[in-house]
């Protein structure tokens, strides 16, 4: 859903633009591009829901921040992050994603 220019909402159709985001975010937009694309030949094997949260905030589980977001503060915090873009970002507690995705199966 990154990558792209800016909407208000989105939707299951939107999709980011792969030239203009980093690999584990490609990777991300793939993967799930091609479980529709399973999911569509197989519907009456198998039926997909996604979630898509946005920026994880909360709790870690882990003993280090080697994650995007936890990454992301490490560097604001520190100093490496020097200047912020006016930009929305769609903050999502950790743990209300993770009942999201208990619910959902």
């Amino acid at each position: 859903m990154r990558g792209g220019k800016y909407k208000l909402t989105y939707n299951e159709d939107s999709w980011g633009e792969p030239e203009n985001i980093t690999g584990i975010e490609k990777s991300k937009i793939f993967s799930e591009r091609s479980a529709w694309f399973f999911s569509k030949e197989n519907r009456q094997d198998i039926q997909l829901t996604v979630v898509n949260p946005g920026f994880l905030l909360g709790p870690c589980l882990q003993n280090h921040y080697e994650f995007s977001s936890g990454l992301f503060l490490k560097k604001f915090m520190d100093g490496r992050v020097s200047s912020l873009l006016k930009m929305h970002v769609p903050v999502v507690d950790v743990r209300d994603a993770a009942l999201a995705h208990v619910k959902l199966l």
